[in-house]
């Protein structure tokens, strides 16, 4: 073979190499080291390290397992954002991605998961009622155990002496009759 026939094989083949680092440079990177701190029963604040030269990102979250595409959509041009309106005692799923420009995204982080805590009692009179379960509450804080048949994940049991347990039951008889609604807390 003559030289000048390899020496057209050799730019041929390396022409798309060439390209190829070409877009590369172009690329929109993934975000990396998703961090979630400062986690409250209604907030949270998210960070990540931006992997390449994005000034812009999307961030989709909700709760539990929800389809991506399905939950809250925030965009932000800061590579740290508070989430705000969240429900105590619930886990979520994050993702995060740069958005280089309007056609140029990158692929999304790999889910992030975390929990908010249960929410704080900080209103008074307080009476619960059990039927929300430490969902979103706002005061006066009412819970009547209608929904429940055991104490909710927000609730403990103090033990002052013995070992005597609270139940959830539909009442019988005064005095153990339910102030409202049809069921009562008992030991």
């Amino acid at each position: 073979m003559n030289k000048k026939l390899l020496l057209l094989f050799f730019l041929l083949g390396a022409l798309p190499l060439w390209t190829w680092a070409q877009q590369d440079t172009d690329s929109c990177y993934t975000p990396l080291g998703v961090t979630v701190t400062n986690i409250t029963p209604y907030t949270a604040e998210i960070a990540w390290t931006e992997a390449g030269d994005a000034t812009h990102w999307s961030i989709e979250y909700g709760v539990g397992s929800f389809t991506q595409g399905n939950g809250t959509l925030v965009l932000t041009d800061s590579n740290s954002f508070t989430l705000t309106g969240l429900l105590a005692n619930h886990t979520y799923n994050l993702y995060v991605r740069s958005d280089c420009d309007t056609d140029n995204h990158s692929e999304w982080t790999t889910v992030y998961t975390f929990s908010t805590p249960c929410y704080e009692i900080d209103h008074f009179p307080f009476t619960e009622n059990f039927t929300t379960a430490c969902g979103p509450v706002t005061p006066p804080y009412l819970e009547d155990f209608e929904a429940v048949t055991s104490f909710p994940d927000c609730w403990t049991q103090q033990y002052n002496t013995g070992v005597i347990d609270w139940n959830v039951v539909v009442p019988t008889s005064n005095p153990q009759g339910a102030h409202s609604g049809t069921q009562a807390i008992c030991m």
